[in-house]
This record gives structure tokens, C-alpha cells and sequence, in this order.
């Protein structure tokens, strides 16, 4: 088990996490433009909050991308 908090470190591993897993999706079968868009939108909101300070919100929305593009790759 691993614990997190919700801190600037958490939300910069997080994002990375979610651009490796948006670059491994660019390789796998197309998924649809409506999801794509919704995926690439939550992202890129989470990693504005996070670099403008709002952490807990910008955490928020790369969890929700990241769970999104892990969905789309199973």
C-alpha cells in the first residue's frame, strides 16, 4: 500500500505519470475523439492547478486522466 498526500511532489509524480501513459496510448488502438478530448482537457486543467498552487483540485483531475487512459489501455 502506498500513501500520498496532497502535495506539489505528489501532483508533479502524478502528472508524470499521466503524460507516460497519454505517450503509451498513442500507440494503442484509437479510442474515441470525445474521450480523447476529455482525457487531454482533465490533464492539462490538473497540471495548471497544480502549477498555480490549487494542488488538491489539480490532483483531482490527473487521477481522474490517469484512470481514464488506464482504462482506455486495458
Amino acid at each position: 500500500m502506498r500513501v500520498t498526500t496532497d502535495t506539489a511532489e505528489y501532483c508533479e509524480h502524478l502528472s508524470r505519470q499521466v503524460t507516460q501513459a497519454e505517450r503509451a496510448r498513442a500507440t494503442a488502438p484509437p479510442v474515441p475523439k470525445e474521450r480523447r478530448i476529455a482525457v487531454e482537457e482533465l490533464a492539462a486543467e490538473g497540471h495548471e492547478m497544480c502549477a498555480t498552487g490549487l494542488i488538491r483540485g489539480g490532483l483531482l483531475r490527473l487521477r481522474r486522466a490517469w484512470i481514464m487512459l488506464r482504462a482506455d489501455a486495458e
